[in-house]
């Protein structure tokens, strides 16, 4: 009521506020999953209230900082935690990672902008890996922290299929329709690749029941069909690789001979470096709606202007890792600080000088600008620890279930390792939810079949 007389409609928010602290307390479970149905349809705060000095999603972020601090007020109250997770080779590279990121903030051009940066890695893997280890103990939860995340995305993908419809889904249109629940196609089309093999986690997981199957099959081919008309070649592209490595799998390849295999290949082909080179430069196929020529301009790097400008931010970055590569230029500083590093043969139509068009292009090349080698390096590591633990728990398991489970997070994940060479999204939280999500899933059930293991030998 005094909000209202004074015509300050933000006091009428404290009542929610006190609502969503009580939740923590009491029921942080049930937040996850409120704050993973949410994630999809999150606003950012200059879609809201444009020229803002920052910016964060709304109303997203405000729960996870939330759930951030309830978690180490526990922590420091309760004074305990599972061991197992803390002690997980994963989670250990994970305290590398982000230990050598709060190092690169003391070192950085631009503090600010670092520090924002390592809070925001903080409070996702805060919600996203350390809590969800514990959500996920109770293995029915796996299931609705996907489908959590799923229902709440499948009204941004009918809001997008609905706007794209009236420009009969034509490729020029296609980078804008999702706005403004997603910044563009990529980020879109990564959140897609990464929930379809997840998707049949969630098949596989939900029993015998005829209807609930059927309508978890409907979810899947409503993701396959957004997929499709994303025109997304990233995303594309790593579904594609996937279906290979599963398909691997299936055939009981063994990992000697692929290597074998790959090493040979490149054996062969290097001597033909420069003729390829000149073949791709040859390549004028851009971007289209016809699908198998859109999918072919990937190779294109003479006219496509989303290929050649991403090799521009390559070289950029490169450049700035070279002058420094120890603890690079700060974590998040990337886009403020590429603009000296453009040659003009490298500059393309959609060039800029300003830090308001995105980052490095490269989940890899962007952290060795920002934050060195050993920055990329304790990132890649956490991505290896990931497969390493993944793929033994596959092979070791007796658990059908659990297999099939941990494949297809795996695959998931895959799909976004393949996406962060081509571009790097998780400073979002539309895709940190689910790449770390899908990582503390994998970890728990790890430390699950190790129990199973010891138990078994005594």
């Amino acid at each position: 009521m005094v909000g209202i007389w004074n015509e300050s409609y933000i006091i009428t928010l404290i009542p929610f506020g006190l609502a969503l602290c009580f939740l923590a307390l009491l029921a942080l479970d049930k937040l996850l999953l409120i704050i993973m149905f949410f994630t999809p349809l999150s606003l950012e705060l200059s879609e809201i209230v444009p020229n803002m000095p920052f910016n964060m999603s709304l109303p997203t972020e405000p729960f996870i900082f939330l759930t951030m601090c309830m978690f180490f007020i526990k922590l420091l109250s309760e004074r305990r935690f599972d061991k197992e997770v803390l002690k997980h080779p994963v989670t250990i590279c994970i305290y590398v990672y982000l230990g050598w990121l709060s190092i690169t903030c003391l070192t950085s051009e631009m503090p600010v902008v670092s520090l924002k940066y390592l809070l925001t890695r903080l409070w996702f893997i805060s919600c996203f890996y350390f809590i969800v280890t514990q959500f996920v103990v109770n293995e029915k939860n796996i299931v609705k922290y996907i489908i959590a995340y799923v229902l709440g995305f499948t009204f941004v993908i009918l809001y997008t299929l609905i706007n794209h419809a009236p420009s009969y889904f034509s490729h020029d249109t296609s980078y804008r329709v999702m706005q403004p629940f997603f910044k563009d196609h990529t980020s879109y089309g990564a959140a897609l690749a990464l929930l379809i093999p997840a998707m049949i986690v969630v098949i596989k997981r939900t029993g015998k029941d005829f209807s609930i199957k059927f309508f978890n099959l409907l979810l899947l081919g409503l993701l396959c069909i957004a997929l499709l008309f994303s025109y997304t070649r990233a995303a594309w592209a790593g579904i594609l690789g996937v279906f290979a490595l599963w398909t691997v799998l299936k055939l009981r390849i063994k990992i000697k001979t692929l290597i074998i295999s790959a090493l040979t290949a490149i054996i062969l082909i290097a001597p033909f470096y420069n003729d390829i080179i000149y073949k791709m430069s040859k390549n004028t196929e851009v971007s289209s709606t016809n699908f198998l020529f859109h999918l072919k301009s990937v190779s294109n790097i003479s006219s496509d202007d989303s290929n050649t400008e991403r090799i521009n931010r390559w070289k950029c970055a490169l450049r700035m890792f070279a002058d420094k590569p120890i603890t690079g230029f700060g974590p998040g500083t990337y886009m403020f600080k590429y603009a000296p590093y453009q040659h003009s043969e490298d500059r393309t139509k959609i060039s800029t000088n300003a830090a308001d068009l995105g980052n490095a292009h490269s989940e890899y090349l962007g952290l060795l600008a920002d934050a060195g080698l050993f920055g990329a390096l304790s990132f890649i590591a956490i991505l290896i620890t990931v497969l390493i633990t993944g793929f033994n728990l596959y092979n070791t398991t007796k658990d059908e279930l659990t297999k099939e489970t941990v494949l297809f997070l795996l695959l998931g994940l895959i799909t976004y390792y393949l996406h962060a060479f081509l571009n790097d999204f998780l400073d979002m939280d539309k895709i940190a939810s689910l790449f770390w999500g899908f990582i503390a899933i994998i970890v728990m059930l790890d430390i699950k079949n190790k129990h199973l293991s010891d138990e078994a030998h005594n």
